[in-house]
């Protein structure tokens, strides 16, 4: 079960530049490339992943071999600073829902490495605990590629929530509580001043006490009444103010949700040609591919691009977010090969003449692969196993293996973008 760490090591990261321990090795070179390209730029970005762990929910997506894919999700408040030296160009602060999936090997699985597995430096020998080494040997600071650890975090995206209704709740819940206290203090003052007056006008106790008590009663109507309208008027508030958020959110993400009504008709159409297909595993690679061609410094070398580098414009980018929606096109299956066009909703924020601009495009991606993957639910382009022989590489600028020559076709293992660009450009 993911739980608050995750988010916690995202702040981290974003504070201190100290990488998360539970994400995979694809996800951790995403964020080295992000990081190049910002400082390429001069600018940093801040984030806060402000999430609670009881509000975590999961569901299973896939399964396959020794491994389990699952998305998990939780209500946030996302803020977001991009900065130019000490210039501030961009403030968000919204309220989110996170989408996080979590890869993870089987209970009863072999060689199942976690951050307090043993690990020994194959530099100066070393030995201290996995989390010790992800980033370098802390003895002598050798990096090395090692084994990835179970479950981790493979990917996440954010969509925008309606309205905070756990905010709209605490704020009428503090309302009601300010009232009720105020009636409780006016009630309480109108007895004691009454009480005072009659007891000084030279009446009995007994007639004092009634006049206050009297006294208390008419306060508590007249307070209790003026209260009423108060909460009243603050509800409307409330309620024209989650209206607005709704009519906001509405025209914010009315392509989604058009968009989204599509996923079963995306599986049922794939399905027959790939019984272990699932839309929300692609949906996660689309989203991780997207990032990793627009912040490339080498994007003809990509071996997950085969695209057309003259129609992307993509070298300003400095920030692009998957909406959560991927719009089924069409597709064909030909040879033992899928290919499927689908659309993407993201948000891409460009440094332009000094200023930062963020706007929702759509891009239109082309992409294909085996049917069949000879790899499981855990493969990595970072770590690719060479067919002739078997050594290991990374594939993410290399189709050669290194060792032999023996060409490597990505097809094979996972999904290849043939075609990409934005309907700006269409």
């Amino acid at each position: 079960m993911l739980n608050k760490h995750f988010s916690d090591e995202m702040n981290r990261y974003y504070t201190d530049g100290i990488e998360p321990l539970s994400i995979d090795r694809d996800f951790r070179y995403s964020l080295r490339q992000h990081q190049k390209r910002l400082q390429s730029k001069g600018i940093v970005i801040r984030r806060w992943f402000q999430t609670e762990e009881s509000e975590f929910s999961h569901d299973m997506l896939c399964s396959s071999g020794d491994f389990d894919v699952s998305l998990h999700m939780a209500h946030m408040r996302y803020i977001t600073d991009i900065l130019y030296g000490d210039r501030m160009l961009m403030h968000l602060d919204e309220r989110r829902i996170l989408h996080a999936f979590q890869l993870d090997k089987k209970a009863d699985s072999n060689e199942k490495k976690n951050l307090n597995s043993q690990f020994s430096c194959p530099n100066c020998g070393n030995v201290a605990p996995y989390a010790s080494f992800i980033n370098g040997c802390p003895y002598c600071g050798t990096r090395f590629m090692m084994d990835q650890i179970y479950p981790c975090v493979t990917n996440y995206f954010t969509i925008p929530e309606i309205i905070d209704n756990k905010g709209v709740k605490n704020s009428l819940a503090k309302v009601g509580k300010g009232i009720g206290i105020a009636i409780g203090c006016s009630a309480a003052v109108a007895f004691l001043i009454a009480f005072l007056v009659v007891l000084f006008a030279g009446n009995q106790v007994w007639e004092a006490v009634a006049g206050g008590i009297i006294a208390l009663l008419f306060g508590v109507a007249v307070s209790g009444f003026i209260s009423l309208i108060v909460y009243l008027s603050f509800s409307a508030f409330v309620g024209a103010k989650f209206a607005a958020g709704a009519s906001k959110a509405l025209s914010e993400g009315i392509d989604l949700q058009v968009s989204a009504r599509n996923k079963e008709e995306m599986t049922n159409a794939i399905v027959p040609c790939d019984p272990a297909f699932s839309y929300e595993y692609l949906e996660s690679k689309v989203a991780s591919y997207i990032r990793a061609i627009a912040f490339s410094d080498k994007r003809d070398k990509l071996t997950i691009y085969k695209g057309n580098n003259d129609r992307l414009v993509l070298n300003d980018v400095i920030d692009i977010e998957y909406r959560g929606a991927l719009k089924y096109m069409s597709h064909s299956f030909d040879n033992g090969i899928i290919s499927i066009n689908v659309r993407a909703y993201v948000y891409t924020t460009r440094f332009i003449d000094g200023a930062a601009m963020r706007n929702k495009e759509q891009y239109r991606l082309h992409m294909s692969r085996k049917a069949v993957p000879r790899s499981g639910l855990d493969f990595s382009i970072h770590a690719v196993n060479c067919d002739s022989c078997g050594v290991s590489f990374d594939a993410e600028y290399e189709n050669v293996c290194p060792s032999c020559g023996h060409k490597y076709d990505l097809q094979n293992d996972d999904w290849v973008v043939t075609g990409m660009v934005s309907d700006n450009e269409v």
